[in-house]
C-alpha cells in the first residue's frame, strides 16, 4: 500500500510540471517599458574666483665698479663690489639717495641715485686713481724735470710743488746753470706726498777757450725798474739787464738777460720858478756769460719835454748818463733802454 501512495504522488509531481511548462510557452512575450530618466538637478551657482593682487617687482640698484669697493647708500655700508666688480642692492626706498663708491687709492665716486618701484636703476661708477704730489727743495731757480717734461723752477726759497701725478715711476731731474745737474728715478703713490732734497753742487772749472771781448763793443741795456729824481738818492743801485747778445764772432760772451748794474751819482728834485729835476746815473758794469764783471761807459741821447712842450737835450757825461728836464722832475721807467760801451777789453772764457 505504501508503494502505490508514493507512486501515485510522483505521478501527480510529473502531472504539475507538465501543465506549467504548458502554461509558460502559451504567455505572450512583453517587452519591458523604459525607465524615464531622472530629471537633472539645476547646477549650483559657483562664486568667482578672486586672484589675488599682484604686487609690484621690487626695485634694484646695481652698481659695475672695481672689484672689491665698498658701496654705501645714504652713508650705510650696503656691500661689497664681487670679483667681477658688480653689486646688486636689492629692494631700496623709492626716492633720491646718495650714492658713494669707495676703495683704496682710487677717487670715491659719489653721485645722487632717484630709485623708482619695480625698475633697475644700473651705475657705472668708474674709480679714477688718486693723483699724487712731489714736494722739491733744491737750489732757487733750478728747473724741475719729470720724465723730460718740465714741471717748473724753484721758488724763492726753494721749494717746488709739482702736483697732480699719477701713481708709477718717474726719472727726475733737477738742473741750473753753474751747477751740477741732480738725477733720480723715484715712485710715487697715489694720494702721497714724496719729497726730495736735491742741492746742487756748483761746477768746477769748465774745460773751454778764452775770447777776446774787444773795448768798445756795444751793449744795449733796459732799465728793470722805476727810477725819479723826485725820489732817487746818491749812491741808489740801479738794476739794468742786457737786452741783446753781445758775441764775438758767432760766440755769444754776454747773454741777452744779463744782470747789468748802475748807481745814482746825482739827484736833484725839481724847484721853483721853472727849475728843472736832475737825476745822474753812472753805469758800472754787466755779467759775461763766465762771470765776470765787464765794465762799461755810459754814451746815450734821450729827450723830453719842458712844462712848455718844448723839447730839451739830455746832457752826456761818461760814464754817467746825466737828464736834465726844466721844470718837471726827471722819470725813467721799466723798459727804458739805454747804449753802453765795453770799458776796457776783457778775456771771456766760453764752453767749447
Amino acid at each position: 500500500m505504501g508503494t502505490r501512495i508514493r507512486c501515485a504522488l510522483m505521478a501527480l509531481t510529473l502531472v504539475l510540471a507538465s501543465a506549467l511548462c504548458a502554461h509558460a510557452q502559451l504567455r505572450p512575450e512583453v517587452t519591458p517599458k523604459p525607465k524615464r530618466p531622472a530629471p537633472a538637478k539645476p547646477a549650483r551657482a559657483q562664486a568667482p574666483k578672486v586672484l589675488p593682487e599682484k604686487l609690484p617687482e621690487p626695485a634694484q640698484i646695481v652698481i659695475e665698479t672695481s672689484p672689491s669697493a665698498e658701496v654705501y647708500l645714504d652713508d650705510q655700508f650696503a656691500g661689497r663690489a664681487s670679483p667681477e666688480g658688480r653689486l646688486v642692492i636689492g629692494n631700496p626706498k623709492a626716492g633720491e639717495h646718495a650714492l658713494r663708491v669707495s676703495l683704496a687709492g682710487k677717487k670715491d665716486f659719489a653721485q645722487k641715485v632717484t630709485v623708482v618701484a619695480g625698475q633697475v636703476t644700473k651705475i657705472a661708477a668708474a674709480l679714477a686713481d688718486l693723483l699724487g704730489r712731489i714736494l722739491i727743495h733744491s737750489s732757487v731757480g733750478a728747473e724741475v724735470f719729470l720724465d723730460s717734461a718740465s714741471r717748473g723752477r724753484t721758488d724763492a726759497s726753494g721749494e717746488l710743488a709739482v702736483v697732480d701725478v699719477g701713481a708709477g715711476s718717474y726719472e727726475l731731474r733737477i738742473s741750473m746753470s753753474g751747477k751740477k745737474e741732480y738725477r733720480q728715478s723715484i715712485t710715487v703713490d697715489a694720494g702721497q706726498e714724496a719729497n726730495i732734497d736735491a742741492p746742487l753742487a756748483d761746477l768746477g772749472p769748465a774745460p773751454g777757450k778764452k775770447l777776446k771781448l774787444a773795448e768798445g763793443e756795444v751793449v744795449r741795456l733796459v732799465l728793470v725798474q722805476d727810477i725819479s729824481s723826485s725820489t732817487a738818492n746818491q749812491g741808489d743801485r740801479i738794476n739794468l739787464a742786457v737786452a741783446e747778445d753781445v758775441k764775438v764772432g758767432d760766440i755769444v760772451v754776454i747773454a741777452k738777460g744779463a744782470m747789468g748794474v748802475g748807481s745814482i751819482s746825482e739827484t736833484k728834485k725839481k724847484g721853483v720858478f721853472g727849475r728843472g729835476g736832475k737825476l745822474t746815473m753812472g753805469l758800472e758794469y754787466v755779467r759775461a756769460v763766465d762771470g765776470q764783471k765787464v765794465r762799461v761807459s755810459a754814451t746815450a741821447r734821450r729827450q723830453g719835454d719842458d712844462n712848455t712842450g718844448k723839447t730839451v737835450g739830455v746832457a752826456l757825461f761818461a760814464p754817467y748818463l746825466a737828464f736834465l728836464i726844466k721844470g718837471k722832475d726827471v722819470v725813467s721807467t721799466t723798459g727804458t733802454e739805454y747804449t753802453a760801451y765795453v770799458a776796457e777789453a776783457k778775456d771771456i772764457l766760453v764752453s767749447q
